[in-house]
């Protein structure tokens, strides 16, 4: 995959800078691989964990699918990347994400969920910065937020840019936007064991089961309800996540994302965040540093929370590979406070 030519890649930036692998993408090509070793329909899947992000800092990746047998009914697949090292002997695939797909006949949905409690209409968080995805995944036309959950509208075959999401096997995007009917950075509103300081993002796919195809045009509708921690694990919450086509379920999955901190930058305000992160357009009082007298103080464990996924700050500050991150962070930032420049704007010399 390479970000130059799979352009919708572009558009799926977790922290509005580097492109990712969307997790569904992650899920349909374990179920791509297991259709094309077994020659048979993909009906579900168990126990999808990420062992670690997929970013594209710097061009293309190569990828590779393992598949194994593993009982009737079932192979277990892995997702590797191959890892780069200055050493050719070093370079190796890693694995990015594993799990088991079920093939075979197409069983009978099951019942639809619980009643959506205190739905009402929320504002479309794309414009309002909420959410990061760009025109590709942008297909959720509506969404009403309640208490324990929400319900949207999907439109297939939506296109807002000149871009679009490949279908893939299952319906990746489709499928990653279902997930954008759940509060990541405010789940707070559906739990008040989960602080406000917290951002979630997708982990583990413990079950999804398929009732025939997604479409490619036409509305979906989505319902999502909160479903508690996995394992009792405050850190791991979970959804169940139904997709509908004319009222009836084609895909009931229990989705599992995991808390990360959002750190001072993910902390600011939606339209704050787009300004710094995406625009790189100055904010005041938006750093990883902080002030004390006249000196610039910054921790390196700060620089590395925000950091969660990997490249963000270097491509925020525009630091090169090679230079030690948090001590050009501290000098970039130490400038623009007292210039009024944005970060990235502030070249740093060799010798500091």
């Amino acid at each position: 995959l390479d970000p130059d030519h799979d352009r919708w890649l572009r558009d799926h930036r977790p922290t509005f800078t580097v492109p990712a692998l969307p997790f569904t993408a992650m899920v349909d090509r374990l179920a791509a691989a297991a259709a094309r070793h077994t020659g048979q329909t993909v009906v579900g899947l168990r126990d999808v964990e990420v062992r670690r992000w997929l970013a594209f800092p710097g061009g293309p990746v190569r990828l590779r699918t393992e598949v194994a047998d593993a009982g009737a009914g079932a192979v277990a697949v892995t997702l590797l990347a191959h890892r780069e090292a200055r050493d050719p002997r070093l370079s190796r695939f890693e694995p990015v994400a594993s799990g088991r797909v079920l093939v075979g006949g197409i069983p009978a949905p099951p019942a639809l969920l619980v009643p959506l409690e205190g739905g009402r209409t929320a504002p479309d968080p794309y414009a309002t910065g909420e959410l990061f995805h760009g025109a590709a995944f942008r297909m959720m036309r509506s969404l009403v937020m309640g208490t324990n959950g929400s319900s949207a509208v999907l439109d297939a075959g939506r296109v807002t840019g000149r871009v679009t999401v490949p279908p893939g096997h299952l319906g990746q995007g489709l499928l990653d936007a279902a997930t954008h009917a759940i509060p990541h950075d405010h789940l707070h509103v559906w739990s008040d064991r989960i602080a406000n300081d917290l951002v979630a993002y997708p982990y583990r796919l413990r079950t999804a089961d398929l009732y025939g195809p997604l479409p490619s045009v036409g509305e979906l509708g989505v319902e999502v309800r909160f479903a508690g921690f996995d394992g009792g694990d405050e850190r791991f919450p979970a959804f169940r996540v139904v997709l509908l086509v004319d009222g009836d379920i084609r895909a009931d999955l229990n989705l599992i994302e995991i808390l990360l901190p959002k750190g001072p930058l993910g902390s600011a305000l939606p339209p704050d965040r787009v300004a710094f992160l995406r625009d790189r357009r100055p904010v005041p009082g938006l750093a990883l540093s902080r002030a004390v007298g006249e000196t610039t103080v910054l921790e390196r464990a700060r620089v590395a929370e925000s950091d969660w996924l990997p490249g963000t700050i270097a491509s925020v500050y525009d630091v090169a590979a090679e230079r030690d991150l948090a001590s050009v962070v501290a000098v970039k930032e130490h400038v623009a406070t007292r210039t009024g420049a944005h970060p990235s704007g502030v070249e740093v010399a060799s010798g500091l």
